[in-house]
């Protein structure tokens, strides 16, 4: 059983028991695991990972059988089931280029100018007969509205 700090990896055939009081700053290996405190790391349990309501995982979850409990907490990706092995757990680096300053890579911004609206195409429709008769009909609809 794990309490207090550890800053590091956790390798272990056996069961591994975080608990509430315990703090892992690295990754776990384990046939089976119980978290009942903080990891920030990837945990790999080769059979049963529980996560107590106590328990928080901030990383990658490996296993093969996964019980989480209500009020627990995990921020990661998460892989079930299947065959699990126990290889180390290889995380990989990316390297991220710098961003260069927001004035330096912003020229022009939609909201520095009002919107254009697009030209339509002009059209010219002539009315037709069926046209002029409904307009007749709206006409003498009105009236009658009026004289009532």
């Amino acid at each position: 059983m794990v309490e207090g700090i550890v800053k590091g990896d956790v390798t272990t055939k056996t069961k591994l028991v975080c608990g509430p009081s315990a703090l892992i700053e690295g990754n776990i290996l384990a046939q089976h695991a119980e978290i009942a405190g903080r990891v920030h790391g990837t945990v790999k349990a080769l059979g049963l990972l529980v996560i107590n309501s106590s328990g928080t995982i901030l990383g990658d979850v490996i296993t093969k059988d996964l019980n989480v409990e209500s009020g627990s907490t995990f921020n990661g990706r998460l892989q079930v089931g299947g065959n699990v092995t126990a290889l180390p757990i290889e995380i990989p680096k990316y390297t991220v280029a710098p961003v260069a300053s927001a004035s330096a890579t912003i020229t022009d911004s939609v909201f520095d100018s009002p919107a254009k609206k697009p030209s339509l195409p002009t059209v010219s429709l002539a009315k037709s007969d069926t046209d002029m008769t409904a307009d007749q009909l709206a006409a003498n609809l009105s009236k009658s509205a009026l004289l009532h």
